[in-house]
């Protein structure tokens, strides 16, 4: 119903599905739906509480918190809900399930010892090991890609930090160290990157570094804080974007990402007047969807009385901000070509037209080559080196890769 509360969004490792708890049938519950929304199926019937469902890494099997045996307690089950089995039984508050990417552990934090530690357990119940041993609290971990190593937040120096340890709990490293709070980290599919969340600036914020903590960079500027760093496929967020690590004081942006990962691209611009931020669309050329082709989208103002007055564009394997600009070409906007496999954005191409009816680009594909038409002040690619420094009129990319296939 619309006054439920639906909560802890989970992505299957396919994309195509989602879990969640909700409390549309009064207590909460486990619930999953087809990722566009649809064939939304209640999991769990019990009248205690189920929360915090995610997934096996083979999309097999769901793990969650339940207190149907008085105390909350890590269960799983099998993705059509049956097969409820208790994992842990520690008779005291458990929380933050995940399995481990190979299926051999299950991460937990419990305050069983007088504050929240963090543990993995098999998912028979058996091999229950405990990785952090302070009086502080430890928890939001989260795996690595690999699984070799865990990152989480803590709060043993004062302010939450965000910590990095190998898999058995050794190594314990601290990554950020700030007078703020950093927290809920996130790993990036490589496993080199991180995202986290940051209060530095007065309101909670999505920042990114790297796993040993070096460049720090702030993502956003959001007028409502960020409460996690973690999104869904093939999403486009605005964002406005701001600060001293920012690539501009003030500017608006939409960040791209890739399904079940954090951030992988972003691009931000300026309109010459402030106030023409909202007036920005972001439009998507071509379909998406699961074999990995290359994604077309289209950065256009809504009316011709707004200007495009800068553009930037920021990939995670390329860490640094790259600046898109033409010598006395006015931008009327700019299509974005960027991968389905990974999210990040391949080319940043600026165009020029008379309005937003005459002179826009084309785009036709034929096979395996889209090409493009139009009047075109570059190509930025992935690195930001523009490679048409003269122009161009038209631009053929695979449609599978995205490669640049030739222009003129």
């Amino acid at each position: 119903s619309s006054a439920a509360s639906n909560n802890d969004p989970a992505v299957s490792p396919d994309g195509t599905k989602i879990v969640f708890s909700s409390t549309r049938d009064s207590n909460p519950e486990v619930y999953v739906m087809n990722s566009d929304g649809s064939k939304q199926t209640r999991l769990t019937v019990h009248g205690a509480n189920d929360i915090m469902p995610s997934w096996s890494p083979d999309g097999t099997k769901i793990v969650f918190i339940s207190n149907r045996n008085s105390f909350p307690e890590v269960f799983t089950m099998n993705v059509d809900g049956t097969s409820v089995k208790q994992v842990t039984n520690i008779q005291l508050n458990v929380w933050y399930p995940s399995w481990s990417p190979d299926g051999s552990r299950l991460l937990f934090t419990t305050s069983k010892d007088g504050n929240q530690e963090l543990y993995t357990i098999k998912p028979d119940g058996t091999g229950q090991t405990r990785l952090t041993v302070n009086g502080s609290v430890d928890d939001h971990a989260t795996w690595s890609p690999d699984g070799s190593r865990i990152a989480f937040q803590t709060n043993r120096d004062g302010t939450y930090q965000v910590y990095v340890m190998a898999a058995d709990g050794s190594k314990q490293t601290r990554v950020t160290s700030n007078a703020n709070n950093d927290s809920a980290p996130a790993w990036s599919p490589d496993g080199t990157h991180l995202t986290f969340l940051s209060d530095r600036s007065g309101s909670n914020q999505v920042y990114t570094m790297k796993a040993d903590g070096a460049f720090q960079l702030r993502l956003t500027n959001d007028l409502k804080p960020s409460t996690a760093t973690d999104w869904s496929p093939f999403f486009t967020r605005r964002v406005l974007v701001g600060g001293s690590t920012a690539p501009f004081a003030q500017a608006s942006g939409f960040l791209f990402s890739k399904q079940g990962a954090l951030a992988k691209s972003v691009l931000v611009y300026q309109t010459t007047n402030a106030s023409d931020f909202g007036q920005v669309v972001l439009t998507p050329l071509t379909g998406q969807n699961n074999q990995g082709s290359s994604l077309l989208m289209q950065l256009e103002p809504m009316t011709s009385a707004v200007t495009l007055s800068a553009l930037r564009f920021w990939n995670l394997s390329a860490p640094n901000w790259s600046t898109v600009s033409g010598t006395g070409f006015t931008i009327s906007g700019v299509l974005v070509s960027f991968s389905a496999t990974n999210g990040e954005v391949d080319y940043v191409i600026p165009f020029q037209a008379a309005n937003r009816s005459v002179g826009k680009p084309t785009v036709q594909t034929e096979g395996s080559v889209r090409t493009l038409r139009g009047d075109f002040a570059g190509v930025w690619d992935k690195s930001g080196n523009n490679i048409a420094s003269h122009g161009a009129s038209e631009i053929r990319l695979d449609v599978q890769t995205g490669k640049l296939l030739g222009l003129r």
